[in-house]
């Protein structure tokens, strides 16, 4: 390259130098040293601290402020939201800013705060998803707003993961990760956000059912249980219905007798899962059991829960007295809670 460049009268650009930042400024320097016209632009995060560098500082990009609520007009006035819509466009002529993606949009800008070189490494994996999108690797998905891939090429990765030897572990931060979203999603569904983290939740749909199946094989339990919790909240239980048996069977085998308040908590949703599937004996047989041990409990609301729940089996399977009973004396524990009902 130093011969090449000895004789050229040209400017040449290096990007990104903060990576290797002392062999760019020797391969800097020597480049220079050996050709007297040749002009030499570098983008870094320091100072490459050669002699004659000459450093100008880009000024960040304007950005919004994430405790507002911007609107989509407002946050295209700011240049770190025009530079990401910008760029995104490039890789998906459908992508508009609107009033769902606008807070991550907003949070994505504010996190890099505005720094354009920041913002490269995010349009590199806009460029990159862009590539790999033309060579149907990965398809975008309308609908859902995400990119998704060929399950070919899904169980390809899944093979290269397994020779890697690092399986266990990336599947245990993909099982924390969904944990996370999902405690992060439970109160937003009891807010006026309700719709759109019904609409995430179901966008990982898949995501959840994969950490779920994995954690009833790799000693996660207690992790997959508080997923499956909270996708009860959420009303996300059609996708595991084909797999419900034998999970549920694993589950409750493991946990019986050993943790009364996990028990309860397992049997409950396997209840509802039966009540879904119109199993309502079976529906009945895991509230009943899930009433006997909330009384030992002596926790007033799940028991509450428990015979609402019972009511609820009992009416769909045309038992009114009972039904009736059931109601009666889980309303009466909500009064002494001072809680309407569940």
């Amino acid at each position: 390259m130093k011969d090449h460049l000895k004789e050229k009268e040209l400017l040449l650009i290096i990007d990104n130098c903060e990576h290797l930042i002392k062999e760019c400024a020797i391969t800097v320097e020597m480049l220079l040293s050996n050709s007297t016209n040749l002009k030499i632009i570098t983008t870094s995060r320091e100072s490459l601290n050669c002699s004659g560098e000459k450093i100008y500082r880009v000024p960040s990009l304007s950005l919004p402020d994430v405790s507002v609520n911007n609107t989509p007009l407002q946050l295209s006035k700011y240049e770190s939201v025009r530079l990401f819509i910008e760029r995104a466009i490039a890789v998906n002529r459908e992508f508009r800013v609107n009033n769902e993606n606008a807070p991550a949009l907003a949070e994505i800008c504010f996190r890099l705060d505005g720094i354009p070189l920041a913002k490269i490494n995010v349009m590199e994996i806009l460029d990159l998803l862009n590539a790999l999108t033309e060579k149907s690797i990965i398809i975008y998905d309308i609908e859902m707003e995400r990119y998704r891939i060929l399950e070919t090429l899904k169980q390809y990765g899944e093979d290269k993961l397994r020779d890697s030897g690092r399986k266990e572990v990336i599947l245990f931060n993909h099982l924390k990760h969904f944990m996370e979203f999902a405690e992060k999603a439970g109160p937003k569904l009891h807010s006026n956000e309700i719709h759109h983290w019904l609409k995430k939740l179901e966008q990982d749909h898949g995501n959840f059912q994969s950490a779920i199946k994995w954690s009833l094989s790799a000693d996660e339990t207690d992790k997959g249980t508080g997923l499956q919790l909270h996708w009860e909240i959420s009303g996300i239980v059609a996708g595991i219905i084909h797999w419900e048996d034998r999970s549920w069977k694993i589950l409750l085998l493991y946990t019986r007798g050993l943790n009364k308040s996990l028990s309860v908590n397992l049997i409950r949703f396997a209840g509802i899962l039966s009540a879904g599937q119109s199993d309502y004996e079976q529906a009945r047989k895991y509230f009943e059991e899930c009433l006997f041990l909330t009384r030992e409990l002596g926790e007033k609301k799940v028991i509450a829960m428990s015979l609402n729940q019972l009511g609820g089996t009992e009416l769909f399977s045309r038992r009114i007295e009972q039904a009736q009973k059931y109601y009666e004396e889980s309303l009466l524990l909500y009064r002494e809670l001072g809680e309407k009902g569940f």
